[in-house]
């Protein structure tokens, strides 16, 4: 199955990428979600962004096999009722040695009861999708042998403040962690800035009264810290 033009998805018996690492990387309105292999990049043959197609960045050595992977969490919310079957495993592996282009998805749909993020292409998304598994929680999502997005489960246990970052993978989540980042994906969307008639400031000043008092609901300190952080650095540059 083709993800692009340029990356063909293979089925595999076995987990290909167990040696990596997968992070969340929040960064307030701007999200990745990045998966590394721990050996050093020497090569590397990449997307790139192209004047102004926005690219999601995939990493792959000399030999066409998959290093590293960036994606971008868009700002849009659109909710989907699927029923997500697992498929198998899967590798990633480049069709041509040039440099490319990796469209970003276009929406997102947090769940905070079940802890996953979906990330997709399409908004009438519906029925059964198939996942082929990348890394332990994180999974190629496709329907009728057609990539249309990615399945994150357990997203806030990768929580991180960069690509390479520290993740605290002792202290579980708990579900009103859970409840304060459907929050703030509520509110820091496009959908929202549209009912602030995209007043950036306001939207921040709404977000910082409603989000700042639930903040000790998170058990983390690590996690509440980024999620401060993040929260008086929209603060200071909107509305300070």
């Amino acid at each position: 199955m083709q993800i692009t033009t340029d990356i063909f998805m293979l089925e595999t018996i076995t987990p290909q990428y167990d040696d990596f690492i997968l992070r969340w990387n929040f960064g307030g309105n701007s999200s990745l979600i990045s998966l590394n292999s721990n050996k050093k990049r020497e090569m590397l043959i990449s997307s790139e962004h192209w004047f102004a197609d926005i690219s999601d960045l995939f990493y792959f050595d000399n030999h066409k096999k998959l290093m590293g992977i960036n994606i971008s969490i868009p700002n849009i919310n659109c909710r989907i009722k699927i029923t997500s079957n697992f498929a198998g495993f899967c590798s990633l592996n480049l069709l041509n040695d040039k440099l490319f282009n990796v469209s970003p998805m276009k929406f997102r749909f947090f769940d905070p009861i079940k802890k996953i993020l979906f990330l997709f292409n399409e908004e009438n998304i519906q029925g059964e999708v198939s996942c082929y598994s990348l890394y332990k929680d994180f999974f190629i999502m496709a329907q009728d042998n057609k990539f249309i997005g990615y399945i994150l489960n357990n997203p806030i246990k990768y929580l991180t403040d960069n690509e390479f970052g520290f993740m605290d993978d002792v202290t579980e989540p708990s579900a009103e962690e859970y409840f304060i980042f459907d929050c703030f994906f509520e509110y820091i969307s496009d959908n929202k800035l549209e009912e602030f008639n995209d007043d950036m400031s306001k939207l921040v000043f709404y977000v910082n009264e409603n989000l700042q008092k639930k903040l000790n609901s998170i058990k983390s300190d690590y996690r509440r810290n980024i999620f401060f952080q993040e929260l008086n650095s929209l603060f200071e540059y909107y509305c300070g």
